[in-house]
């Protein structure tokens, strides 16, 4: 090597074999780490491009920053696939995540479903043991501001949202949402000048009308076929007509351990997620299944875990949601008053009195006779029907020590999709929005520095499906 001070020798090892893209610009791998810390933090590309100049010198353009992002994340999720891949052949499952016999692998992996609720009459002990310290309670409250009448638990229906609170099962609590951001447009809006015509039109030709034609006709060919391009490079086709990209997380705690995944689309989610439990031996655990209104959550988990011992709950945070904007919206009155009637339908569900939540409803409704605030509350009432199963008396799952709501799942999301992607004028594709996610969940798993030596060496190989 000729240098300024004269000639000089030294070993260089260079790695020519690239998994992700064999024409990529060499770096070391420091600089692979810090370009991906950089994006971890939450920076637009051209935000780590200026930082990483001015702290450490090196000159990186934005679209050099994009086009890493995107291939290291097709390379995990090249390497999630084949991952699953195997575990799925190697335990007598299809490729979309289904058993082919039932029974027999029951009986392999000691799968037993719950079929029965044998614990009724232990349950009933405590439930009265539970109303014994409501009265208690009341009681000691002042008696200006106590309730005419105790809270009081009085069903027990909500007996198959209450999981082996005796301790006997193992378990293993899975929360499940699904996150959207702007999509990105395969044609940007510009804004066009305009054109000062002059007023004497010039008669057209019927040439002129055929060229303008023509012209119209291979402008359209041209946009068809730049949209065609464009969705084939995305993980998911863009003809479907959805607002946003979507990115499903699914959280896995069990034993004080905790895992993310990260997928593109539910269905995707859940196949990574019977993988993960099958390579872990979690499949023949109680799974306590945390999730949102969304009817699609529920569908895809009665369809993959029919045969193995589940439950559905649903987060009482985003029940108080709906119940926050459909009676909000509904009502009339001060902020006190509507704040007040919020309150009284929230505390009926908290105690499982969903029929006096029912019935409360029922007078607002004669209250705020409005044709508009009827069908509002008339909304809120068709929620409370349609999500009846999937209630549980939060009051006696928190006096049991269980949890109550899947505030694990939404704090990652805040750390994987919303700190970088939900910003004001940010639009994404599948493939980016994608790709940034696998990025920051790899690093929440603490498995970065074995991804990037992974990506770059071949002889070095990553487990994304073994638990941390």
């Amino acid at each position: 090597m000729q240098t300024l001070y004269g000639e000089t020798h030294a070993n260089a090892k260079i790695c020519t074999a690239l998994k992700v893209n064999p024409n990529a610009t060499a770096r070391s791998l420091a600089v692979d780490k810090l370009l991906a810390e950089e994006q971890i933090e939450g920076l637009s590309y051209r935000g780590a491009g200026k930082l990483i100049q001015q702290s450490n010198h090196l000159k990186i353009a934005p679209g050099t920053i994009h086009d890493y992002v995107s291939q290291t994340g097709a390379f995990i999720r090249i390497t999630a696939d084949e991952e699953r891949s195997a575990i799925f052949k190697a335990s007598d499952y299809t490729e979309e995540g289904f058993l082919e016999n039932i029974q027999e692998a029951q009986q392999r992996f000691g799968i037993i479903k719950l079929k029965a609720h044998p614990l009724a009459t232990e349950l009933a002990k405590v439930l009265g043991m539970f109303n014994t310290k409501l009265e208690a309670d009341w009681l000691q409250m002042p008696k200006a501001k106590r309730p005419l009448q105790p809270q009081r638990v009085s069903s027990i229906a909500f007996l198959p949202t209450l999981e082996c609170w005796d301790g006997k099962l193992p378990l293993a609590y899975i929360c499940v949402d699904e996150v959207m951001v702007k999509k990105q447009k395969t044609m940007r809006k510009r804004s066009r000048k305009p054109q000062h015509q002059d007023r004497r039109k010039r008669k057209l030709t019927p040439r002129d009308r055929l060229r303008q034609k023509n012209q119209a006709k291979a402008k359209l060919r041209k946009e068809r076929q730049e949209r065609s391009e464009f969705a084939q490079k995305c993980t998911v086709s863009y003809t479907e007509d959805r607002p946003g990209v979507s990115t499903t997380s699914i959280t896995v705690k069990w034993d004080g351990k905790l895992q993310l995944l990260i997928a593109s689309s539910v269905k995707e989610g859940f196949k990574t997620l019977i993988a993960f439990l099958l390579h872990n031996g979690l499949i023949n655990r109680h799974m306590v299944f945390f999730i949102d209104s969304a009817g699609v959550l529920k569908t895809q988990i009665d369809k993959y875990f029919s045969y193995c011992s589940y439950q559905i709950n649903l987060d009482w945070y985003h029940v108080t949601e709906q119940i926050d904007s459909m009676i909000g919206r509904g009502t009339a009155g001060s902020h006190e008053e509507r704040r007040a009637y919020r309150d009284a339908v929230k505390k009926a569900l908290w105690y499982f009195n969903y029929k006096d939540a029912l019935q409360y409803i029922d007078k607002l409704i004669a209250e705020h006779s409005t044709k508009e605030r009827s069908v509002i509350l008339q909304s809120a009432k068709n929620y409370i029907n349609n999500k009846v199963t999937l209630f549980s008396c939060y009051a006696m799952r928190k006096y049991l020590g269980l949890p109550n709501s899947s505030n694990t799942i939404e704090r990652y999301n805040g750390l994987t999709v919303s700190n970088r992607q939900k910003h004001r004028g940010c639009s994404w594709s599948n493939l980016g929005s994608n790709s940034q996610t696998l990025l920051s969940s790899t690093n929440l798993n603490k498995e970065l520095d074995k991804l990037l030596k992974s990506a770059n060496y071949e002889d070095y190989t990553i487990d994304l499906f073994k638990a941390a």
